[in-house]
Order: structure tokens, then sequence, then C-alpha cells
């Protein structure tokens, strides 16, 4: 591989590109599921499937792919994903940019996942991580960032009951 020297310039350009990029990612709605040895094991190509088939049952466009250049490449995308390093609570299903992230799922939840949370903003208490009756439904913020900044488990306990 050949190496090219950048200029202040091209990296400016390089750097606003890049920038762009993940702002338009950020806005696409994305279904992870954890292609995990341990997730694949518990399921996790049976969950990617009835997923994408829920959404063809719909009509919703689902684009599987990595850049966001087209109208198709901004509708709904369902991947899977490398581990997410909680394996024991696999299969995992993340939904962006919501920042939910889903536990122990079953094909079966595949239906109710996308009516409540893609198509309708509601989280399913009973899918999200539980910890001493605390619900941690994102991955964004950590157990310990939780704790420290003290109610931030009430508020996201209400957010889970959909309070």
């Amino acid at each position: 591989m050949r190496q090219v020297k950048m200029t202040r310039d091209s990296f400016h350009v390089f750097q606003a590109n890049a920038r762009n990029a993940l702002k338009q990612s950020e806005q696409v709605p994305s279904i992870l599921i954890c292609a995990g040895t341990g997730c694949i094991a518990g399921g996790a190509m049976k969950i990617y499937d009835n997923l994408k088939t829920e959404c063809e049952k719909r009509g919703l466009p689902v684009y599987v792919g990595l850049k966001h250049d087209t109208d198709a490449e901004k509708s709904l995308h369902v991947k899977m994903s490398g581990c997410h390093g909680f394996c024991e609570m696999g299969p995992l299903v993340h939904i962006e940019p919501m920042g939910v992230m889903y536990i122990h799922v079953k094909p079966e939840d595949c239906h109710e996942i996308l009516e409540k949370t893609v198509l309708g903003g509601e989280i399913i208490d009973r899918l999200v991580y539980h910890l001493d009756g605390v619900a941690y439904p994102g991955r964004r913020t950590s157990l310990l960032q939780e704790a420290a900044s003290g109610g931030a488990g009430e508020l996201r306990q209400q957010r889970c009951r959909g309070h």
C-alpha cells in the first residue's frame, strides 16, 4: 500500500467529509444484531432473518451497507455487527439512533421490537438490562456513570415505563 502525504488543506477536507458521514449515519435508523459467537449460538441469525421478514411484510425499505449517499441508503438499516462484549446477555439487539440495547432477544420478539421501538419509539422494559431494580435501556451510559450522576437511574427507569 502506497502512502500519500496529506497537506493541511487536504486533511481538513478529509476531516469535514468524515464528520459529515458520521452525522448522516447517526440520523439513519439502524437495527444492529450482535454476530459474536455467543449471540450467534443463541439465535442471532434467526433474529436477523425475522427482522428482515417483518420489514418486508410492512413494505419498509431495508438497506444493508456502510455508506449513506443515496435516499435508498437512508432507509432502515438491519445489520449484523461484531461482538458487543456483553455475551452473557445475548443475543443483543441495538436500536440506533435511540441508543437502546435489548438483551436475551428471541426470534419471536422481532415483531414487537419493530412495532414498538423502531416504528413507535417505545422502549420494551422486559428486554432491557436491569440491575438492582433499575432499568438500563441504553448502552451509551455505563452503570458507573449512572451511579455517579445520582438520579439518572430513576430517570431511565421512568423512561422505560413510558413516563
